[in-house]
């Protein structure tokens, strides 16, 4: 069976993913898989704030990044 982080319902990153069908390795690493290494996961399960722009790997979404990599505005 595979786990899904708890969080996946309305997570940006993840209907972000859903929407461009982008970035299924991370969606596969972290989403529906090892979803405890997400930075998104960690902050959140502390109770901290979340950045829209936060990547599962930690990395931030850039302004107006090149191929629609920000998903900041989803």
């Amino acid at each position: 069976m595979v786990r899904e982080c708890p969080y996946l319902a309305g997570c940006p990153f993840y209907e972000f993913a859903k929407l461009k069908g982008t970035k299924r390795a991370l969606v596969a690493a972290f989403c529906k898989g090892t979803y405890e290494t997400c930075a998104r996961y960690k902050l959140r399960s502390t109770g901290q704030p979340v950045p829209k722009g936060l990547w599962p790997d930690g990395e931030m979404a850039q302004e107006g990044a090149a191929a629609g990599e920000s998903f900041a505005s989803v």
